[in-house]
């Protein structure tokens, strides 16, 4: 499978290209009108322009939209700014799916395609949540149902509640039998996120330390030190087993870094044996959940690596999230890349602003770049406004 560029660093080039085609275009009539020649460099202009917009808009591939929280509130999250969509916001996303005549399908119906090599119907649309909120049942499946959209639920082991039943309201993460009623519902697939969500420290580079104030937003650092439940770690009076004044180190994800303990770091092969140990513990424990077969894992971060991928192949999964492409016909058909969706896309404002929010990084994905310089003024914006969340999202 041919490898293909950061979208990213490609899509930058595209618009590089585009901005200085348009800007010598400007500028040569400009410096024309002086000697008398403007009707000479119009046409030069204009080739300028249209040699610079060639490939600003193309034939893209899936957009796979990102979600996590979907909560009026969400006070308990530290790094709620960054993954808290309000529900009339996501409505309105839902809705103008529908508006531009999006098909919401399923991720398992977009690998079935891709490995079948058939074309893509242009109009495709995956929804992915990660983390396994409880709001996501309370507030974001009635409105998937609203709309008959699919979507896939991204779950960590380690943070599956241990109550149990339907609840109507509340805050954290689904229960066992929450998640097997979400699993269910013919919309609604349950994933792997993987055991704890955890990060590690990778040097002795001391970056922070934890304080008062920011100890839950390093609270990822906290949860690869504490095997076990974790779903009611928000309700923490400490960061225990850290102690306040504790440094944090320059970290990576728990599943691709590999582990500086004791003034020395783990080797590559103590690191596999330790990752592949914590998938195949991460795929069995949600498989007894869900009583059947998990395949798909969605990695932490959104970050991996080619030995990390291949533990989590040794440890059953045969499906991943993490790349940087557009979800074409000629990439890897086991990985699917993913764009995340903000609330207050503009950093505040009316919610006809996060409907154009939505539709710019819809667009961009879905191959016109020319909704590139919204998201980017978006994204700008946002930044300004809102203060670093923390480290999880």
């Amino acid at each position: 499978m041919r490898q293909r560029p950061d979208r990213r660093s490609a899509r930058r080039r595209t618009l590089l290209r585009f901005a200085g085609c348009v800007c010598l275009a400007l500028l040569l009539p400009a410096a024309a009108a002086d000697q008398g020649h403007m009707l000479t460099v119009l046409p030069a202009s204009a080739l300028l322009v249209w040699l610079g917009s060639r490939g600003m808009r193309r034939p893209g591939g899936v957009p796979v939209v990102v979600y996590h929280s979907v909560a009026p509130e969400a006070d308990w999250l530290p790094w709620r700014d960054s993954i808290t969509v309000r529900p009339d916001v996501f409505r309105r996303h839902m809705q103008a799916l529908r508006d531009m005549g999006r098909i919401v399908v399923s991720s398992s119906c977009l690998r079935e395609r891709r490995d079948s090599g058939a074309p893509f119907d242009p109009r495709w649309v995956v929804l992915h949540f990660d983390d396994g909120y409880l709001d996501n049942m309370l507030h974001a499946a009635p409105i998937l149902r609203d709309f008959g959209h699919a979507a896939t639920i991204f779950v960590s082991a380690d943070f599956i509640d241990s109550s149990s039943g339907l609840r109507s309201h509340g805050i954290g993460y689904m229960n066992a039998d929450e998640l097997r009623a979400m699993d269910a519902d013919p919309l609604i697939e349950i994933a792997s996120h993987g055991l704890d969500h955890g990060r590690i420290p990778v040097s002795d580079r001391i970056v922070d330390h934890l304080d008062a104030g920011n100890w839950r937003r390093y609270a990822p650092h906290i949860w690869s030190l504490s095997p076990g439940p974790k779903a009611r770690w928000f309700e923490a009076a400490d960061p225990a087993p850290l102690r306040l004044g504790a440094p944090i180190h320059q970290s990576d994800s728990k599943l691709c870094g590999r582990w500086w303990r004791d003034g020395a770091r783990e080797n590559e092969a103590e690191r596999d044996r330790r990752v592949q140990a914590e998938l195949r513990e991460a795929r069995a424990r949600l498989e007894a959940v869900l009583g059947r077969e998990v395949r798909f894992l969605c990695w932490p971060f959104d970050s991996w690596t080619p030995a990390a991928r291949s533990a989590a192949e040794a440890a059953g999964f045969r499906s991943f999230t993490g790349g940087r492409g557009e979800n074409l016909p000629d990439e890897d058909p086991a990985v699917l890349s993913r764009v995340h969706v903000h609330d207050h896309a503009f950093g505040g404002g009316p919610l006809w602003l996060e409907d154009l929010g939505f539709r710019a990084k819809l667009g961009s994905m879905s191959g016109n770049l020319y909704w590139a310089p919204v998201v980017m003024a978006a994204s700008l914006i946002r930044r300004r406004r809102f203060a670093k969340p923390g480290v999880h999202a």
